[in-house]
């Protein structure tokens, strides 16, 4: 599988589950930076969360079955 097409995936599916829960998301790193032109070749997706304790179980219910 290309990896390209997979973290894109990945990503679709952490945005749709995350717009679910109401959780506050941005992406950073090398991955966000590629949508302004600057493209570095990296095989992870950086995402910063807006969580507080109480939204760990529904998180972790949400994406445990697919994720770590």
């Amino acid at each position: 599988m290309n990896n390209g097409i997979s973290m894109i995936e990945t990503l679709r599916d952490f945005v749709l589950k995350a717009n679910e829960l109401g959780i506050e998301y941005m992406v950073t790193g090398s991955f966000a930076m590629s949508a302004y032109g600057e493209i570095r070749f990296t095989r992870d997706i950086d995402v910063v969360v807006q969580i507080t304790k109480k939204d760990v179980p529904r998180i972790t219910r949400k994406f445990e079955t697919e994720y770590y």
